[in-house]
């Protein structure tokens, strides 16, 4: 059973108050959007701008709790997963959706659960923490990921709890390498980095072409009614559009500016609403290296 598209949103806003109150949840600085389907209810976190509104997913299946993405700091992690102990169901797994460290760094939170991800993700999170990379300016100490082991995990099929999720490799976009979970019975894509919503990107990978090539092929589908992002609130269809917009206006701005701050103006001007100008202050050290 799928929701019309605006109903959904008003019901969401109105769950998320109702789960606020049963989690306890006046001194949650991060929100959570609440979309609610026959077998499933997608519980949406969204870190606030100290977290870079990086979203952890939280699908809440009839008797189980599966998370996609563990956050960047540990205090949002454990907002995370104070929630989750609000709705009296056991974690059954942890999805990592890529080895960028804004949606691994909680991870310490979450020691003694499960965790999957694809067999690239967890080498380049392995190698990243050997480099000193897992805390990568968190304010809070990092989880040691040479000590949590991940199970791998094959793109593929399986039904968990009854709901059937559907797992599948891309390469080239966002980063390296990023994990696409979709659940078809409730026409749901949790993108995570692939989409963004309202929030500028990261750019480091500088991977515009084939990231829009992405975005683009997604949009083709047809069973995707809503988006879970990988930072800011779920959407609707029209977050592809949105990202396709951005990133195109990313590529011709990153030719046409002579600098990293102009393209940042450029940027800042052409989407006044926007959060998350930090994570354009990332990208630039990657699109404008320092000349040797």
């Amino acid at each position: 059973m799928r929701p019309d598209r605006l109903s959904s949103l008003f019901v969401s806003v109105v769950l998320a108050l109702i789960y606020f109150q049963c989690a306890d949840a006046a001194d949650m600085k991060g929100t959570v959007t609440v979309l609610k389907y026959e077998k499933v209810t997608v519980h949406s976190y969204m870190a606030p701008a100290d977290g870079l509104f990086v979203t952890s997913q939280i699908l809440e299946t009839p008797n189980q709790i599966v998370i996609v993405d563990a956050q960047y700091t540990r205090p949002y992690a454990m907002e995370v997963l104070d929630y989750v102990r609000g709705l009296n169901k056991s974690v059954s797994r942890i999805y990592v959706s890529h080895s960028h460290p804004d949606h691994w760094n909680g991870l310490s939170a979450f020691a003694g659960y499960p965790i999957y991800t694809l067999p690239e993700i967890k080498a380049e999170i392995s190698a990243r923490a050997g480099r000193g990379q897992a805390d990568s300016a968190a304010a809070n100490p990092a989880a040691d990921v040479r000590e949590i082991s991940a199970d791998v995990l094959s793109s593929g099929k399986e039904v968990i709890d009854g709901v059937r999720f559907e797992f599948e490799k891309v390469s080239a976009a966002e980063g390296s390498v990023h994990l696409l979970i979709r659940l078809p019975e409730i026409s749901t894509l949790v993108a995570q980095d692939l989409v963004y919503n309202n929030v500028h990107l990261y750019a480091g990978q500088n991977e515009f072409d084939h990231w829009l090539s992405v975005v683009s092929e997604l949009k083709s589908r047809n069973s995707d009614a809503t988006i879970l992002t990988g930072h800011g609130k779920p959407v609707d269809r029209s977050g592809y559009d949105r990202m396709i917009a951005y990133l195109e206006d990313l590529r011709q701005f990153r030719v046409t500016s002579k600098n990293g701050e102009e393209l940042k103006q450029k940027l800042l001007e052409k989407y006044p609403a926007y959060n998350g100008s930090r994570l354009i202050d990332i990208s630039l050290p990657r699109l404008y290296p320092p000349a040797k």
